[in-house]
């Protein structure tokens, strides 16, 4: 007469119309009680959202309006109507067409030198100020912070502290500028995509990794 205990099977039958789920007692060395709870967990939206919304909230972080203006910021989307050139093959447009048409003003009129790059989940680029260049960029990919210097601290005296912030989601694509002697930063906030960039510019490229009189880097500590 055997001693051994028979492996025990925990049975989850979802309340939906989805599957049942067994676990055995001995899967992946874990109690079935655990699984079972967790399974329970899992299907039950409610209760389970909170837990996940570090990962799925940052599409639902909208701006206001009124932020996206004064950030000098246009977000477009593929919806009906859009100003995206938009088929089955993606989308396509011209941004500086775009950020005049939106009366985005501040920007380059001409791309003398273009930036092209990625900015991985969790990463940052841009964190400085040029003095002598305007620039017009395009975002998309992920869910990107932009960050911006307010139009007043262009004034003589006044104190550089003031930014605006704007979120341009997943499912968007942000046209925008940066005018001379205005800091700017994009920050991916989304936790698994890339953000991509295009940068459009007159001014030929600086030493990115030291300020000069023209070009200051590190402009806000907490980013």
């Amino acid at each position: 007469m055997s001693n051994t205990t028979p492996a025990r099977r925990v049975v989850y039958a979802n309340n939906t119309d989805g599957p049942t789920i067994s676990v055995d007692d001995n899967a992946f060395g874990t109690r079935p009680s655990f699984l079972a709870s967790l399974l329970q967990f899992l299907h039950r939206p409610h209760q389970s959202l909170p837990f996940l919304a570090p990962v799925y909230a940052v599409d639902f972080d909208r701006s206001s309006e009124e932020d996206v203006v004064k950030a000098n910021l246009v977000r477009l989307n593929g919806g009906i109507p859009s100003q995206i050139a938009k088929d089955e093959r993606g989308w396509a447009f011209d941004p500086l067409s775009i950020a005049h048409a939106n009366g985005i003003s501040g920007g380059t009129s001409s791309c003398g030198w273009i930036e092209v790059g990625e900015i991985r989940a969790g990463k940052m680029r841009g964190n400085h100020r040029h003095h002598n260049c305007n620039q017009t960029f395009v975002i998309w990919g992920a869910a990107t912070k932009f960050r911006v210097e307010k139009s007043n601290n262009n004034i003589e005296g006044e104190e550089r502290n003031g930014y605006v912030e704007v979120i341009v989601a997943r499912d968007e694509v942000g046209v925008g500028v940066s005018t001379s002697g205005k800091a700017h930063a994009f920050v991916n906030i989304d936790p698994f995509r890339s953000t991509f960039f295009i940068t459009c510019q007159e001014c030929n490229p600086p030493n990115i990794n030291a300020s000069t009189t023209t070009y200051d880097i590190n402009v806000w500590k907490d980013l």
